[in-house]
This record gives structure tokens, C-alpha cells and sequence, in this order.
């Protein structure tokens, strides 16, 4: 598939998965892009290019995750899409399954429940929190989260700020976050 700005989605995953996104070092900068660097990357697309595939299509997503001790454990949600910009990428997302916890769905706990959240930048605060963004990198943060994955590379689990799922006792060595067609 040819997308509009000339990507093609072929060659960006396996097995039928698109990469949306991968952590395995501290090589790209997540914790400091803005809005309009999520909207045209996010990593390998951008939520614009997302929102595109995941509204025209019914997709589910998958997180592959890895701690520095080499413990893997997985998510997945049968659900997956995102909201227009107009909407600030507003994500929408459901039938969890894995071995890692449900953290898109906060173990429950109301302010950490990312479904039906608007993405937040450095620049466009959109979390329900009433202070400036509490976790590093965009993301759709409700009063911060669980999940983040675009947090700092390589910190101690000491600061909050790093590439974290909340069921881990520590942050990640690796993340990748991709999306399959139903």
C-alpha cells in the first residue's frame, strides 16, 4: 500500500505487522518531539498516516516489551485506531489479551485509563492533569499513565520518566509498538 505522503507500509513490519514503534536505544529523541513530530513521525508513521490506516481499516495492536534482565512479556488489543488531529488523535482501544498487565486500561484505576484519551506533546497539553505534562514524550496520557513509552532511555527506575509498562519493576531495554489488519 502506497500512502499519500509516498511511504509504503510494506517493508515496515512482519508477518503482516506495521511498526508503528521501536525502543531498543536511546537513539531517537521521543522524549523531546512536539506535536507536529508525532503527527509526521512517530516513529515509523505518524499518527496523521495512524489515523489514515486505522479508520479505514480494523486493526488491533501489540506491544512487545523486554526488561534490561531480559524478562519479555506482551500486550495485545484486538481493538486499535485513532481519532482525527481535529480530535488530538484521541485513541481508541480494547480486548486486551497477554502476559503483560492491562496497563492501556490502568488496572482500573480511573486516572490512569488511557482509552478514549487525546495525545499529548511537550507542546499541546491535552491530559487531564492540571500542570504541565508528568511524563516525558507524546502519548495519550489521562493524568499521566502507566505506559510510556516514549519516556527517557537507559534512567534508573528511580525517575519516573523512563521507558516504563507499568507491571515491570524496572524500565525497559526494549518496546515496539505495531499494529495488524483483522
Amino acid at each position: 500500500m502506497i500512502l499519500a505522503n509516498g511511504k509504503t507500509v510494506e517493508g515496515l513490519g512482519e508477518n503482516g505487522w506495521i511498526l508503528l514503534m521501536r525502543r531498543q536505544d536511546g537513539s531517537i529523541d521521543f522524549p523531546n518531539k512536539l506535536w507536529n513530530d508525532y503527527k509526521n513521525g512517530f516513529g515509523q508513521l505518524g499518527n496523521e498516516i495512524i489515523h489514515s490506516l486505522t479508520t479505514t481499516s480494523s486493526y488491533r495492536v501489540r506491544f512487545d516489551l523486554v526488561t534490561f534482565d531480559g524478562r519479555w512479556a506482551y500486550a495485545e488489543y484486538s481493538t486499535f485506531s485513532i481519532g482525527p488531529e481535529s480530535d488530538n488523535y484521541r485513541l481508541h482501544i480494547g480486548g486486551y489479551s497477554g502476559n503483560a498487565s492491562d496497563e492501556m486500561f490502568g488496572r482500573g484505576i480511573a486516572d490512569y485509563i488511557e482509552n478514549n484519551m487525546p495525545f499529548t506533546t511537550l507542546d499541546r497539553d491535552n491530559d487531564n492533569l492540571n500542570k504541565d505534562l508528568c511524563c516525558c514524550g507524546g502519548w495519550w496520557f489521562n493524568r499521566c499513565g502507566y505506559v510510556r513509552l516514549t519516556g527517557r532511555y537507559g534512567l534508573p527506575l528511580k525517575y519516573l520518566h523512563g521507558v516504563s509498562w507499568g507491571s515491570f519493576d524496572q524500565h525497559l531495554a526494549y518496546a515496539d509498538m505495531k499494529i495488524k489488519q483483522h
